[in-house]
């Protein structure tokens, strides 16, 4: 933020805090996605340590601050959107075969999902990069693998994923090392039922500033008619040559334009905004 126009004095702080603690995993992505802030830059996404010790911290209280306190109500709204589309009958399938829950946190989204989405789904599965968010959704008992990793691990041939959830079922989150950024999921989809029919996002894209690699792999392991749902945060400026911003509350917004643009360039129909 602007700091009383101090600005320049705490990216002098920041920096001399990274000389101290250099490359120093959650401590040095924090003080990294401030600085990038502080600077007016517009990296490609938030450090991966820096969103996974945040949400871990904030884990305990997460919901009772949110929902309670805050009122948020970001997963009943996409829901809302979800059901709408849903009733146009556009989906070949009469269920969802396979549903994914990215950035799925504490489980906000899933048993709307599964209760009230209007047609049953078989198969949920849930990635977040917090595992201590992903461990207060176990209870909510909708989900079929609970997956701590970045979020495009998520789309795996349908046996794998069965196999990490046997696996893992004494631990009840499966946690994957974090992905080198060149492969996501071990496989391409081959089988029918490795494709998802639902692909979901509340409240995730706003710690992802170029979405382009979501809207690719998404589109690679989504279903024929297959729906892909999320919320974003609307950049104000005007003028944003990247189509996204990263603002000074640490989060992304993006451009209308640049939603529609990543949906026309990987096939998919805008139904609603």
């Amino acid at each position: 933020q602007e700091l009383g126009g101090r600005n320049d004095e705490a990216v002098k702080a920041l920096e001399h805090h990274l000389e101290i603690v250099g490359n120093c995993g959650w401590k040095s992505a924090h003080t990294q996605h401030w600085l990038a802030m502080l600077k007016g830059q517009t990296p490609k996404t938030a450090p991966a340590e820096y969103v996974a010790s945040l949400f871990d911290f904030y884990a305990e209280k997460f919901e009772d601050h949110l929902v309670k306190h805050l009122q948020y109500c970001t997963p009943g709204a996409l829901l809302e959107d979800l059901c709408t589309v849903v009733a146009m009958g556009n989906m070949p399938a009469s269920t969802v075969r396979r549903a994914a829950d990215l950035g799925a946190g504490t489980g906000l989204l899933g048993p709307l999902l599964c209760e009230k989405l209007g047609m049953p789904v078989q198969r949920l599965e849930g990635v977040d990069l917090s595992a201590e968010m992903l461990r207060r959704a176990v209870p909510k008992a909708c989900y079929d693998l609970l997956l701590a990793a970045d979020l495009l691990q998520v789309f795996r041939p349908v046996e794998v994923a069965r196999s990490a959830a046997a696996q893992f079922t004494s631990r009840e989150v499966c946690i994957l090392p974090p992905s080198d950024g060149t492969n996501h999921g071990p496989e391409a989809p081959t089988e029918e039922e490795d494709f998802f029919d639902l692909v979901a996002a509340a409240d995730v894209f706003v710690y992802i500033g170029d979405l382009s690699e979501v809207f690719e792999e998404t589109r690679r392991w989504m279903a024929a008619g297959g729906i892909f749902g999320f919320s974003v945060e609307s950049a104000k400026e005007a003028v944003c040559p990247k189509g996204y911003t990263l603002c000074d509350t640490g989060r992304f917004a993006h451009r209308p334009e640049y939603i529609e643009s990543l949906a026309a360039q990987h096939g998919f129909h805008v139904e609603r905004v």
